[in-house]
């Protein structure tokens, strides 16, 4: 069903398990608003989908045939820009979260959401918002403040035991040619 003069969110479902591509379209058909418009189960086939279809959300898994979804996230965001990339996932996998948020992802879901809960990311992702499964937000927001308070840390380079030497050279003052006959 569709609201009179509102177009449905139009979606792609990407997903190498048959099973699951079909439990997806059965699931999204329920929902008011959205349209499966096509299938895919690779790499290949997504991005290719992807730019023939220009849906609203692709709806992918993390782990396809062929490379990744994340591979594929940025291949569907440089040649399609006005489609956004919604991640759907058995993993809580801390890298391929951060992986999908750096590629382009506008959100990453645990397979463990309910249909109305998919269909609710769905519609705030075709509006431009972000989603994050609440089991993976604290985890992300943890590793980038770890990542934040390690940029701002001053680095120290190793010296080398001969540039140690040259260093406490130079702090007695001593001149290049001095530091050069100090070191033979």
């Amino acid at each position: 069903m569709v609201r009179s003069g509102i177009k449905p969110i139009s979606v792609l479902i990407v997903d190498d398990h048959e099973i699951v591509r079909e439990g997806l379209q059965t699931v999204l058909s329920r929902q008011d608003g959205i349209t499966v418009v096509g299938e895919a189960a690779t790499v290949t086939d997504a991005v290719a989908e992807s730019c023939r279809l220009q849906p609203d959300v692709v709806l992918m898994d993390v782990r396809l045939s062929g490379g990744s979804g994340m591979d594929a996230c940025r291949a569907i965001r440089d040649s399609c820009s006005g489609t956004k990339v919604l991640f759907l996932s058995s993993y809580e996998d801390n890298e391929a979260v951060h992986a999908a948020v750096v590629g382009g992802a506008s959100g990453y879901l645990l397979k463990q959401i309910n249909g109305e809960g998919l269909a609710r990311a769905i519609r705030a992702v075709a509006q431009g918002q972000s989603i994050l499964d609440p089991a993976i937000t604290q985890p992300l927001l943890t590793r980038m403040q770890q990542q934040k308070e390690k940029a701002s840390e001053p680095q120290r380079a190793t010296l080398s035991s001969q540039q140690q030497r040259v260093l406490a050279l130079v702090a007695e003052g001593k001149t290049n040619k001095e530091i050069g006959v100090s070191l033979e």
